[in-house]
This record gives structure tokens, sequence and C-alpha cells, in this order.
């Protein structure tokens, strides 16, 4: 079994359609379940990708889900997880329950950024936030990033502590296969008529394109 512990559903992210598009894809190959919780907002409020308290909130609530699988005896040796932002306090708890029940289980996971990206809203949190976050991806038996440049950044400006040996376990464990994208849905934005240059991102600074996005309309 392949258990998708998702991201809260906000429209104004894409994480409202891979809550579908993840599980129908998986399903196509392996049975899946997906873990969702309670959130506090289905809006942005604070933050700039999810909302700061309502995530931390969110994630709790999958947190007690899968501890209440575990304790049920509904986890099987074999079963997987995939995480689709490795970024996750309380992941460790996997590992950790995996361990005392006796129940080897595989832990995979999406990296979409972190303190290790430059201009990233966590970036400045590196100081405090590196070491967890090599423990997070330490813990994944692998990990998709969207890009070679990703895996770069992971390597380069996160595990230049570790030595030789650790950097390159971890780093074998890195796949850049890109981001999951339902290109068949995006074929009916599709439009031979081409009168304007619309970027494609929330309005942050961290896409660097505010200033020219607003000032040209």
């Amino acid at each position: 079994m392949i258990y998708i512990v998702q991201l809260e559903e906000l429209k104004e992210r894409y994480t409202s359609w891979w809550s579908t598009y993840l599980p129908d894809r998986i399903n196509s190959f392996s049975p899946c379940i997906s873990i969702t919780a309670e959130s506090l907002s289905d809006t942005v409020k604070t933050g700039t990708v999810l909302d700061a308290g309502s995530t931390c909130f969110y994630k709790a609530g999958q947190l007690k889900e899968i501890a209440k699988l575990f304790y049920e005896g509904k986890i099987e040796p074999g079963d997987h997880f995939l995480i689709c932002d490795i970024w996750y306090p309380g992941i460790e708890m996997i590992r950790y329950m995996s361990h005392l029940y006796d129940i080897p289980v595989s832990v995979w996971g999406v990296w979409h950024a972190g303190s290790s990206t430059m201009n990233d809203f966590a970036q400045p949190m590196h100081y405090w936030s590196r070491h967890f976050e090599i423990g997070f991806l330490n813990m994944c038996d692998g990990i998709f990033v969207g890009s070679d440049y990703s895996k770069g950044a992971i390597v380069e400006r996160l595990l230049y502590a570790l030595s030789e040996e650790e950097t390159q376990s971890i780093a074998d464990r890195i796949y850049s296969y890109g981001m999951p994208l339902d290109f068949n849905s995006l074929q009916q934005y599709g439009s031979e008529e081409r009168t304007k240059i619309i970027f494609p991102h929330r309005p942050d600074n961290i896409k660097s394109i505010n200033n020219i996005f607003w000032n040209w309309f």
C-alpha cells in the first residue's frame, strides 16, 4: 500500500489538483490511500506558499492519523509513504514507529525548495533549519526534485557540512524527475492567439517578476 501524505487543498496553489491527480495516477499501478486532515484556513493568510499556522495544524492532524494506523496494526511491512513536501516537521515519527513496531516501510518525498534555495522564503531560516533539513532528507529512501539545479543546490548549499560519504549517500537518493503536472488538463487553456504575456506565478518577490508583471499591465 502507498500512503500519500497530502498537502492541504488550496485553490490558489497547485495543491488543490494534486489532491486528486496524484491518487489517480498512483492508483493506475498501485493501490493507495490519501492521508489528509482538517485545515484552519483555505487561503494563505500568513506566509507565501501555505498558511503558516494552518499547515502546521494540518500536518499535526495527519501525524495523528498515521500514528493511529500504526497503533491499530494497519501498516504492514513493505508499505510506502509518499510525503508531498519533505519539509515536514514530524516525518521522523514514521521512522520512529517503523523501528519500534518492527514494521519496515519506505519513505519517499518531494523536495520543493528549502533554505538551500536562493531567494526562497526559507533561506533566512538556514542557520537554524539546515540540520533538520538534512535529517528530513536522510530519512527518505527517495527524494524527488524538479530539476538538476535543485539537486545541485541541495548538495552544494545544504550537505556541505557532511562527510563526502554521507553527502554521496543522500545525493544518490535524489531523483530529478520534475514536478507532477497534468499536461492534458492544461491543454484547455491553449490558444493560437498570443496577445499578452502571462507569468503564471503567485505575486511574490521570490519569483523576481512582480514589478515587471504588475507594471506591464
